[in-house]
């Protein structure tokens, strides 16, 4: 199966789990470009759909693209991960892992149950070989492992999950569910995710899905496992590599964007739910949704850990991925009525999104909040968001800044109020 196609198959399937099995038709044909392109990857799906009473469903009601995920097969995921598609092979790995699934075997006892199962005659018997390279890649793959039995060597499922408590399978459902929810995805993260939902139970889940709350609501887009893993490898091996990017345009008009970079950390802005590869070289910084494939790499020195840090703690004292201003101290009054229940949510609300700053009560109505940031008009949506709540000490160009803003907004609609009361 070409590369685009394989591509194709994932990002469908990715898309209709992560939006909880519903997704519509108008809003799957705006990611994959055209009805045509959408209709040929349905086509793909359903020529490859395995001979097993839980193969993936995927129908078409009510404009509704429903898709059952209680019902996905994990193995699905990993025969579309493995990129050894070819005609029937999707039906073979099906097979392998259904019958590793009810016990372990020896390869000549698992070609002699494929070929009872799959082969109509002789002629189409498969071969000891062919079934050994199918659980090469399996197991390279880390989803089926060896084991010595008397004098063979037998093959299993990996069965590593069970052996967690039960704390600990939480941490790491929240560890994939916050990759899954912030946009930085690969599909062995999705197998992983699945497994640990099969594991945890339905009810458990129900208590620990609202730990973290995603607010932030943007366009999903399905990154090729390759680049992403490829990055990290990259960054794991803490050297100077030059890499020619090539980046999406900001306008549909112009073309592809061309840089080279020297690639240091990725990070995740939490203000706008965003994830950045921070780099070195006269960009410092890429939104990873931009990247669309790379072209180049070079290697060179060692990253020096000290200028990671250094890198980092500038970072920290940001507001959001800005490092190339000054900092400046902005200073903000918060209002209240400590008669009401709006206390605890500007205070508690300032406390979760500010954490870098520092805050002083001043009366039971008021507090003030401290806080550096090297980017003035990327915190003034937030402070605006406060509404009468919120005012601008320091600095006065941020303070007037603001006040002209609400000039303006007033003289705009203050006609529609006067119309509106008549």
């Amino acid at each position: 199966m070409p590369k685009e196609d394989k591509q194709k198959l994932l990002k469908f399937l990715k898309l209709i789990s992560l939006e909880m099995g519903i997704n519509s038709k108008d809003n799957l044909i705006r990611v994959f470009g055209s009805l045509g392109s959408l209709e040929s990857t349905l086509r793909k799906i359903r020529k490859i759909r395995l001979e097993s009473a839980m193969s993936p469903l995927i129908s078409l009601k009510s404009k509704k693209y429903l898709y059952d995920s209680d019902s996905v097969l994990d193995e699905y995921l990993v025969i579309i991960l493995s990129g050894q598609i070819k005609g029937t092979e999707a039906i073979r790995y099906a097979k392998i892992i259904e019958l590793l699934k009810r016990d372990k075997l020896s390869i000549g006892e698992i070609t002699d149950k494929l070929n009872d199962s799959l082969c109509q005659g002789k002629s189409s018997l498969l071969e000891l070989r062919t079934i050994r390279n199918y659980l090469k890649i399996l197991v390279s793959d880390g989803f089926v492992e060896k084991v010595k039995d008397k004098k063979y060597i037998k093959y299993k499922l990996k069965k590593g999950l069970e052996l967690l408590p039960e704390h600990l399978l939480v941490k790491l459902y929240l560890f994939t569910d916050f990759f899954s929810n912030t946009g930085l995805l690969v599909t062995r993260s999705l197998i992983l995710k699945y497994f640990l939902e099969k594991r945890l139970g339905t009810n458990k889940l129900k208590r620990i899905k609202n730990v973290i709350c995603y607010k932030h609501s943007k366009p999903l887009r399905v990154f090729d496992d390759l680049n992403v893993l490829y990055i990290l490898n990259l960054l794991e091996c803490k050297k100077a590599c030059s890499l020619e990017l090539s980046l999406l345009p900001k306008s549909k008009n112009k073309p592809l964007e061309k840089i080279t970079v020297i690639p240091q950390f990725l990070l995740f802005d939490y203000q706008l739910a965003r994830w950045y590869l921070i780099t070195d070289g006269d960009t410092k910084r890429v939104l990873i949704d931009r990247i669309y494939e790379f072209r180049k790499v070079i290697r060179g020195s060692d990253i020096l850990d000290s200028h990671l840090e250094k890198r980092l703690d500038n970072l920290k004292k940001s507001w959001l991925v800005e490092e190339d201003a000054k900092e400046k101290e902005i200073i903000i009054k918060f209002y209240f009525d400590s008669s009401k229940s709006s206390k605890n949510f500007i205070l508690n609300r300032v406390k979760k999104e500010a954490m870098d700053g520092q805050i002083e009560i001043i009366d039971k109505n008021s507090f003030i909040l401290k806080i550096l940031t090297r980017e003035l008009n990327e915190i003034k949506p937030w402070i605006r968001s406060f509404g009468s709540s919120a005012q601008v000490l320091e600095p006065r160009s941020l303070r007037n800044s603001l006040i002209e803003e609400f000039i303006s907004l007033k003289s705009t609609y203050e006609s529609v109020i006067s119309e509106g009361s008549l």
